[in-house]
């Protein structure tokens, strides 16, 4: 009788050392870590569905980054990046549309203007009406401020505004949207956009009369993603 408990005590104990020693030394799973990047005017976006993603998916590890339009394309020919949020397609690349952005035209709070038409708008951005007496809403030089030739932002907003010829010459160049709100909101005859996120009081919106600048944001690839990209995309496109 001693025997037999002690047989199975003994299995008993047995089964426990092993059962603690897998615990022990079971490999603990590694995320999944997904390199996702964004310009500066998709980067709100990104963050918004890097964050949700999250709640739901702890087996990925998310790692964004904000970067200019052309080294984002380096990064994703190099593999560095699996998806890049823009607003500007580069030649041959895979793309899908995620979402819009509305972009907003500003002035100093103390100028007059309250709206443009449509013909108006590209003929201050492109550099034909240049003073405040043609608007009719005081004197004196207007000052166009601008995002960088090139650049992601400087391309949407010449598209949702129809330009046809490129950026005035005499625009003041913003590296930032905070620079670009900074400028306007110092130089009372200063003319600029913004994406309606980065609106703030120390601006003022002028509205465009007939016309919504607005842009599409899409996530971009060399090619068509596979895997953990693939997952996000998807579930992206359904949020």
């Amino acid at each position: 009788m001693f025997a037999r408990l002690f047989r199975a005590r003994y299995v008993i104990a047995s089964a426990l050392v092993v059962w603690l020693t897998a615990c022990a030394t079971a490999a603990t799973p590694t995320p999944v870590v997904l390199n996702l990047a964004a310009t500066d005017l998709a980067a709100p976006l990104l963050a918004d569905l890097a964050t949700a993603y999250a709640q739901t998916h702890a087996e990925v590890v998310i790692l964004r980054d904000t970067i200019p339009l052309a080294t984002l394309t380096r990064d994703l020919t190099s593999g560095q990046t699996a998806l890049g949020l823009v607003a500007t397609r580069p030649a041959n690349f895979f793309a899908t549309p995620l979402g819009t952005i509305t972009l907003t035209v500003i002035a100093h709070p103390s100028n007059p203007l309250a709206a443009v038409n449509a013909d108006q708008l590209r003929d201050l951005f492109e550099g034909r009406l240049t003073t405040w007496e043609r608007l009719g809403v005081g004197s004196g030089a207007i000052q166009i401020i601008a995002r960088e030739p090139g650049s992601d932002a400087a391309q949407a907003f010449a598209t949702s505004a129809s330009l046809v010829n490129p950026m005035t010459a005499n625009a003041r160049l913003a590296p930032s949207w905070a620079a670009m709100r900074d400028l306007v909101a110092r130089d009372p005859n200063a003319l600029g956009y913004l994406p309606t996120f980065e609106l703030e009081a120390s601006v003022k919106k002028v509205a465009v009369e007939g016309m919504v600048l607005q842009t599409l944001i899409i996530a971009i690839a060399p090619s068509e993603p596979m895997g953990a990209g693939r997952e996000w995309l998807g579930w992206a496109q359904s949020h």
